[in-house]
């Protein structure tokens, strides 16, 4: 890997890992507010997980993708 797909592999890993941890913050923040009604909650939570998730195990292909075409000189 050249030097920017490094660059923009962290970058996504760094959104992906705040995604996942926004999504857990979220969950236990609307289960100390809203009681019964979390159940609600988690389904949009949910996405915020898996998206996360997704996003991590495919950083290394998207900063491939990103970075074609240039060339470390």
């Amino acid at each position: 890997m050249i030097c920017y797909q490094k660059c923009v592999a962290c970058v996504i890993r760094f959104i992906s890992v705040s995604l996942v941890v926004y999504g857990i913050y979220a969950l236990i923040v609307a289960w100390i507010i809203m009681g019964k009604l979390w159940v609600l909650s988690q389904h949009a939570i949910l996405s915020l997980l898996v998206a996360g998730i997704i996003l991590f195990l495919l950083a290394v292909p998207l900063a491939k993708l990103i970075t074609i075409g240039i060339n470390d000189d």
